[in-house]
């Protein structure tokens, strides 16, 4: 969670995110964030809200969302500031081992948007980026597990990878 008030922007942890490998992270802690190409990335796992299914928000349906963040506060000074950066939330019951496949993918399509492509488009080029991701990183077996994974959860995603 991001929540400033009382401080100020320099307060903000800001943790250098660069991929060269497998990513490895995890939720981050409060006022801390991701740094990725020049942009504020928080991230959190959280749990589903069917309430938030009307809005196409609920994470069970998306399985991982990205979106702008507007974080106004009073600073020690009493002056009004204003933090902008991107939350990404992942479903609570997606494994922690599988976790940087759906944040990956996040990342891409939020870089594709900064493309302005459509959110369509950016979706569609994040997820054939998704499937070179997970043929590097994750075996068949661990490729099989977590589309098993998904569609318990009701989520179709077909990897091409395990057609062959």
């Amino acid at each position: 969670m991001i929540w400033l008030a009382g401080k100020s922007i320099d307060d903000i942890i800001k943790v250098p995110l660069e991929i060269k490998g497998r990513l490895s992270v995890r939720a981050n802690y409060n006022n801390e964030v991701y740094l990725f190409n020049n942009s504020l990335i928080h991230y959190q796992v959280i749990p589903s809200n069917p309430k938030l299914r009307i809005y196409g928000w609920d994470i069970a349906v998306n399985v991982g969302l990205f979106y702008e963040i507007e974080h106004s506060f009073f600073d020690c000074n009493k002056v009004l500031q204003e933090l902008k950066f991107w939350q990404i939330d992942i479903w609570d019951k997606i494994p922690e081992e599988f976790r940087d496949v759906v944040f990956y993918h996040e990342l891409m399509e939020h870089d594709y948007l900064k493309e302005e492509l459509s959110v369509y488009e950016a979706h569609k080029k994040a997820f054939i980026k998704e499937q070179v991701y997970v043929s590097k990183f994750l075996g068949l077996e661990q490729l099989k597990i977590f589309q098993n994974v998904l569609k318990d959860l009701g989520i179709i995603r077909n990897y091409p990878l395990l057609n062959t």
